[in-house]
């Protein structure tokens, strides 16, 4: 199936008036007014389609087994240290974000907790000098090499030798020519493992003038490279370094060990090294990424969260042992079966499991199958279920009716999730064409749970074989007529794009979804992989393509564009610089507030203004978020009510807009202590009017006194206006 190709149309789907692009609107309102009215753009906003979206927590617990916990930042290890402008790697602060940037490379802060870390680490190897040597003379490096050798962290620490902490990080999937775009002055860049696409547009021509460029700047660039990517000889000798990381691993677990447990005695952090088993592994030439995760494991064994042994059998070389010693010991189907079924649907209920696994049961040929009596007497629940490693424990899964409870059965080791999935796929080749459609009639007919399982699997499994299973299940899904189906389209892509090696991959093909406007399927699963995993790591790129988007104007896609872009804001609760990028998006995009875009980006701003809540402190209701910081008085709290002015002043979301803010009102009466930032807000609605005091807002107040749920408030933001 060709990416091109648009969906067929669906007959019992009613198609939405036209919608004039950009660059035919007129400013006036009245030129769209005949398509795009607020009915219309409140019913695809409002519409059920799309709305079967995990919250981080849901989407923590689904992947957490998936996702390297040190690459997953903020996410996925808790809050991170960020100071100043730095946002975190792949997180870019938008101040001053202007529409020429556009034409650059989406470009994210390195995070500082990295640098700090690194900086404690890192270990030199032998060719380390003679690598800085020449990035301070040529400004420009290319490391090729092993993947997972510590190219990048290598360029991290030469960078900031250089640029003390100041690293930014281009978008892997970058063209060239917008790499050279992005450079600034006196700043360290780094290109983690650069698309194949773009490194066949490394010239010796074209690297000697970003040479020339950096060197003009101040700046520095370090990029690296798989070593399946060739490299012509003229390039090599200019500005590749072949890497070949050779450092003394048990230093390297001490430098960790220290990192990571800092609070425990030297004596205890030795002594757990000094362990047989510890020794052993350190003499199986660990890369410094394993190194790492053996370290943070440690870690958990010193602060006795695990045991040691857990602690070992956690740690993915062995995770991978005992996979293949388990499938070596156990060669009755209904185990295997059972075990593929547990591996995939971790966490979900019992009877999930037991489903699914009666699923792939029936794609197997019928002398495959076990005898019928056998399978049902041949052994307990908790003999299967202590069999494959697993145990069952209490709690809830949501239907429609809301929680009830059920049985959930996990592994007792969370390493042996991915492991199984990998050995499955790599070991066993005639079974890989049972496992996809075993995994595509999981996501067709599931509830919502399993549905996210089973794409989460699927996103594991394109880590391995990303071509076979982009083209067999995520393609199509991401084409399919259902909502629900994109939905797990996106979820599957998130789990290969915070990958090295496959977030190009990925990141390059939402990003041609994002321009087929003839095919709005494959634009609105773009939209929901960027609000969701591919989003919350790459910010700049999933704003720079929802952008892209929002621009068709495409009135099927509001309502993903909607709760995509509110996902990103929400996640400010973590970080908060991503909230001030989204309203830093939103005003851009807003220039214009009467064209398709500009209406569109305040309608997406109204949702967030309604939906998007804090606590209350210390108690009460909870808060408006952007009420809560239009209290603060202060940029932030003006670009808040530039925005709101704007959508006062367009007539498409005027309505929208007095609906949201009497709802802001009644909170307010409710608790005045929100009663500054309403006031503040509503003197900057009033400056903003076009026809001044006597505007709309007066009489929208006169209104808002004759109700008992706003007289109060109303007649208080009337007295200051």
């Amino acid at each position: 199936m060709s990416d091109d190709n648009p969906a067929p149309p669906e007959p019992e789907q009613p198609v939405p008036p036209p919608v004039p692009k950009p660059d035919s609107a007129s400013d006036e309102v009245r030129s769209t007014s005949s398509t795009l009215s607020e009915e219309e753009l409140n019913k695809y906003l409002k519409s059920a389609e799309g709305k079967e979206t995990s919250s981080l927590p849901q989407v923590q617990n689904l992947v957490v087994n998936y996702i390297d916990q040190r690459s997953g930042g903020v996410f996925f290890q808790g809050n991170a240290n960020i100071g100043g402008d730095v946002v975190g790697r792949d997180q870019v602060s938008h101040k001053g974000r202007t529409s020429e940037n556009r034409e650059k490379a989406a470009v994210g802060q390195v995070l500082l907790n990295d640098i700090k870390k690194i900086r404690a680490v890192y270990v030199e190897p032998e060719s380390y000098k003679a690598v800085e040597t020449r990035l301070r003379e040529r400004h420009l490096v290319i490391l090729h090499g092993q993947a997972h050798t510590g190219k990048w962290t290598t360029a991290v620490r030469l960078l900031d030798s250089i640029h003390q902490g100041n690293i930014v990080e281009l978008d892997p999937a970058a063209k060239s020519e917008q790499i050279t775009e992005s450079i600034t002055t006196s700043r360290g860049y780094v290109v983690d493992t650069m698309s194949a696409e773009t490194t066949e547009q490394l010239t010796p021509f074209f690297l000697s003038r970003l040479s020339e460029t950096l060197r003009d700047k101040n700046a520095h660039l370090i990029i690296t490279l798989e070593e399946r990517n060739v490299i012509s000889t003229e390039i090599s000798k200019s500005h590749v370094v072949e890497w070949e990381i050779k450092v003394p691993s048990p230093k390297v677990l001490k430098n960790h060990l220290v990192w990571y447990a800092s609070d425990v005695s030297e004596e205890k952090r030795n002594k757990i090294q000094n362990e047989q088993d510890v020794q052993t592994l350190l003499e199986t030439a660990l890369l410094p990424g394993e190194i790492d995760r053996l370290a943070e494991l440690l870690a958990d064994a010193l602060h006795q969260k695990i045991d040691l042994a857990a602690a070992l059998a956690r740690f993915s070389s062995h995770a991978r042992e005992i996979v293949k010693n388990w499938f070596e010991e156990h060669d009755d189907l209904d185990d295997r079966l059972f075990m593929l079924s547990v591996a995939v649907f971790n966490g979900a209920s019992f009877q999930a499991v037991v489903d699914a696994e009666k699923k792939l049961h029936s794609l197997f040929p019928a002398d495959d199958k076990p005898a019928s009596a056998s399978a049902i007497f041949g052994s307990s629940r908790n003999q299967r279920v202590r069999r494959v490693g697993a145990r069952l424990k209490q709690g809830y899964a949501r239907n429609e009716i809301g929680r009830v409870p059920v049985e959930v059965i996990e592994f007792d080791n969370p390493s042996i999730q991915p492991a199984v999935l990998q050995f499955a796929w790599d070991e066993y080749d005639r079974l890989r064409e049972i496992i996809t459609d075993w995994l595509d009639k999981s996501v067709m007919d599931s509830p919502f749970d399993e549905r996210m399982r089973a794409a989460a699997a699927v996103g594991e499994l394109s880590k391995y074989d990303f071509n076979e299973i982009r083209g067999k299940l995520i393609l199509p899904w991401a084409n399919h007529a259902d909502s629900s189906v994109r939905t797990a389209a996106s979820m599957a892509l998130g789990i290969p794009a915070w990958d090295s090696e496959t977030a190009p991959l990925v990141l390059k093909l939402l990003h041609h979804w994002s321009t087929l406007t003839n095919n709005w399927r494959l634009c609105w699963t773009a939209c929901a992989a960027y609000g969701g995993l591919v989003g919350w790591k790459f910010l700049d790129a999933a704003l720079r393509d929802l952008h892209q988007i929002l621009k068709v104007g495409d009135l099927r896609l509001l309502g993903v564009l909607s709760r995509s872009i509110k996902s990103l804001f929400d996640l400010g609760e973590m970080v908060p610089e991503y909230r001030q990028a989204v309203l830093d998006a939103l005003s851009e995009w807003s220039e214009k507030p009467k064209t398709v875009e500009g209406i569109f980006s305040l309608i997406i701003f109204l949702h967030i203004a309604e939906t998007s809540k804090r606590e209350a402190d210390p108690e009460g209701d909870d808060w408006p978020i952007l009420l809560w910081y239009a209290g603060k008085k202060d940029a932030l709290a003006n670009q808040i009510g530039a925005l709101w002015a704007k959508a006062f002043n367009t007539k498409a979301s005027r309505r929208v807009a007095r609906s949201v803010f009497e709802d802001w009102l009644k909170i307010v009466q409710k608790d005045m202590r929100l009663q500054d930032g309403c006031i503040y807000l509503a003197q900057q609605i009033a400056e903003g009017e076009s026809s001044g005091k006597e505007g709309r807002l007066i009489a929208y107040l006169t209104d808002w006194m004759e109700n008992p749920d706003t007289e109060e408030i109303a007649d208080i933001i009337y007295d200051h206006i």
